[in-house]
C-alpha cells in the first residue's frame, strides 16, 4: 500500500513537474543555505574543544590604560611566566609562546644549494612543558624533552615531509633566523579549530636571554603565557594574587596602570580585544546573528513552500473529488499528498546536501 502512495505521488509531481522543480528550488536554497550556516556555527564553536584539561586551562591577558582609553593584548612580558610560577601557586603548568609569523626556514644541503622556505604562520618559539597542558600528540620522539635544551625543535608530520621528504625526520637540521636546531620529535598535524596553529616548535631555551632582556616593560602582542590550574583552584584565587604579584614585579611606578588577569581557553576565539595567534576572532554575538538568520531561511522556505502547496490543492479539487467518488477516504487522500510533500523535501534535502558537499570540496 505505501509503495502504491509514492508511485502515485512520483507520477503525480512528474505531471506538475514546472512547479515541483518549483517547488524543490526553494526549500533547496533554505536548507542549504541553512546548513552551510549551521556547519560555520558549529566549526567556530568547536575550537580547542578536543583538549582533555580544557576547563582548568587559561591564557594570562593584560590591561592598561592608554591614550585612546584602556588597551587590552594577550602579550604579557617574557620574564612574566617564571614569575607566575613561582608566586601564585593555584598553577600546576605554566607555559610561555612567541609567535612568529613570515618567516624563512631554510633546509641545509649536503651538496648543493639551501632549500628555502617562506611560511606566513605555524613558527613559535615554546616551552618543553606546553605538552602538558595541551593535547598535541606526538608521533615520532619524545614531548617531555624535545624542547628542553637550546637549538631542539618539534616539527608537524605535513612540513616534515615538506622540508626532508619524509615522516621520520628525527636529527634533521633546519635553519631559522641565522640559528640551526635539530630535530627532536614530529608531532601530528595542527587541526583546522585551533588558534594554536602551530607546525614548528622551536625551543625557548634557545632565545632565553634574548627575551628575558626586555624585562617588565616590554610586551609584544604574539607572547603569550599559558596557565593550567590545579584541579581544586579557581580563577578567582588566582586572580586575587594578581595586585600583590604586580605590586612585587611592576613595581610603584605603575604609570599605566597595567593589571593581569586569567582569560579561560574557552573565550579564546571570540574575545576580539585580545585576539590569537589565526588573528581571526568571531564574537559571540555574531554567530547568534548566523544562528538567527539560518532559522529565519528555513522558516521562510518552509511558509513559501506551504503556500505553494496550498495553492496547489486549491486547483486540484477536482482531482480530489474524482477521488472520492472512486472510493478514496479522506485519510487517503491526506496521506497521498503527504507523501508528494515528503518526496519534494527529500528530493530538496539530497540536493541540498550534495552541493554542500562540492563546495566543501573547492
Amino acid at each position: 500500500m505505501l509503495k502504491n502512495y509514492f508511485i502515485t505521488a512520483i507520477r503525480s509531481l512528474w505531471r506538475e513537474k514546472n512547479k515541483a522543480t518549483l517547488n524543490i528550488l526553494g526549500l533547496t536554497i533554505g536548507i542549504g543555505a541553512s546548513l552551510m550556516l549551521f556547519l560555520i556555527i558549529n566549526y567556530h564553536k568547536n575550537f580547542d574543544t578536543f583538549h582533555s584539561k580544557k576547563d582548568r586551562i587559561y591564557r594570562v591577558i593584560t590591561m592598561s590604560d592608554g591614550n585612546n582609553g584602556r588597551n587590552y593584548t594577550a602579550g604579557v612580558p617574557s620574564v612574566l611566566p617564571e614569575a607566575f610560577r613561582n608566586d601564585v601557586p593555584e598553577a600546576e603548568e605554566v607555559s610561555f609562546t612567541s609567535y612568529r609569523s613570515n618567516v624563512m626556514i631554510t633546509i641545509p644541503q649536503k651538496a648543493g644549494e639551501s632549500k628555502r622556505f617562506e611560511e606566513e604562520r605555524g613558527v613559535t618559539f615554546a616551552q618543553p612543558n606546553f605538552f602538558k597542558i595541551f593535547d598535541r600528540k606526538i608521533l615520532i620522539g619524545d614531548s617531555k624533552n624535545g624542547l628542553d635544551q637550546p637549538n631542539e625543535a618539534i616539527i608537524s608530520k605535513s612540513w616534515a615531509v615538506e622540508y626532508f621528504g619524509k615522516e621520520d625526520a628525527l636529527g634533521e637540521i633546519l635553519e631559522y633566523d641565522n640559528t640551526q636546531y635539530k630535530i627532536t620529535a614530529v608531532m601530528e598535524d595542527a587541526p583546522a579549530n585551533t588558534d594554536l596553529p602551530f607546525e614548528l616548535m622551536l625551543s625557548y631555551a634557545t632565545k632565553q636571554k634574548d627575551f628575558d632582556q626586555h624585562g617588565w616593560h616590554s610586551i609584544w602582542s604574539d607572547e603569550h603565557c599559558y596557565v593550567l590550574l590545579k584541579t581544586n583552584a579557581t580563577q578567582q584565587e588566582a586572580e586575587s594574587r594578581m595586585p600583590q604579584f604586580i605590586k612585587k614585579y611592576v613595581g610603584d611606578d605603575n604609570r599605566n596602570n597595567v593589571t593581569y588577569a586569567l582569560q579561560p581557553l574557552s573565550t579564546f576565539h571570540y574575545d576580539e580585544r585580545f585576539g590569537n595567534y589565526n588573528y581571526n576572532t568571531v564574537s559571540q554575538s555574531m554567530l547568534l546573528t548566523l544562528t538567527a538568520i539560518a532559522v529565519l531561511l528555513i522558516v521562510t522556505a518552509s511558509i513559501n513552500f506551504i503556500n505553494l502547496s496550498t495553492a496547489e490543492a486549491i486547483k486540484r479539487s477536482k482531482e480530489v473529488g474524482i477521488r472520492k467518488s472512486l472510493g478514496s477516504t479522506r485519510t487517503q487522500l491526506i496521506f497521498q499528498f503527504l507523501c508528494e510533500s515528503a518526496l519534494i523535501t527529500l528530493a530538496s534535502l539530497i540536493i541540498a546536501l550534495i552541493l554542500i558537499q562540492a563546495s566543501l570540496g573547492l
